[in-house]
């Protein structure tokens, strides 16, 4: 198994992320080209060895969002941008689901919510987020714990 060091240096790092819009379109031109050609072993292969590494690369990434949302709990902007990120990823998707239910991403939802509950856009992206993770009873219920605070 290879490893590839992407030769950017340390001070353009922040300044541009070409490079990760640019792996991740490949990953999505393969994953495209590989699923038309599903049933084709070596198109099956491809798509097979594709399934971990995202996974974690997924996982890993929502781990950072949350670490944020922990870590940064006093900042309403850094919340809103979290949460927003985490129902990018889950809306629509229930393996991202799984992974962010995995990860004690509705706790890092909830906890941001307690420290600004008058905060709209936040109350509104934890409130899709949750709905997209658990559904309309899950939704309600967290409307009535919040009409009751």
């Amino acid at each position: 198994q290879a490893s590839v060091a992407l030769a950017v240096p340390a001070s353009a790092a922040m300044a541009s992320f070409e490079d990760v819009h640019d792996l991740t379109s490949a990953i999505v031109a393969l994953q495209k080209q590989c699923w038309r050609s599903t049933g084709e072993p070596c198109a099956d292969r491809t798509l097979e060895r594709l399934r971990v590494p995202l996974a974690e690369l997924v996982a890993s990434a929502v781990e950072g969002v949350l670490s944020e949302m922990r870590g940064c709990l006093a900042d309403p902007q850094a919340q809103t941008v979290c949460v927003h990120v985490l129902h990018a990823v889950v809306h629509g998707n229930k393996t991202c689901q799984q992974i962010v239910l995995r990860s004690g991403g509705v706790d890092a939802l909830v906890q941001g919510l307690r420290n600004h509950p008058t905060n709209e856009p936040l109350l509104a992206g934890v409130l899709e987020a949750i709905d997209e993770i658990h559904g309309p009873p899950a939704l309600l219920q967290a409307m009535d714990h919040l009409s009751e605070s």
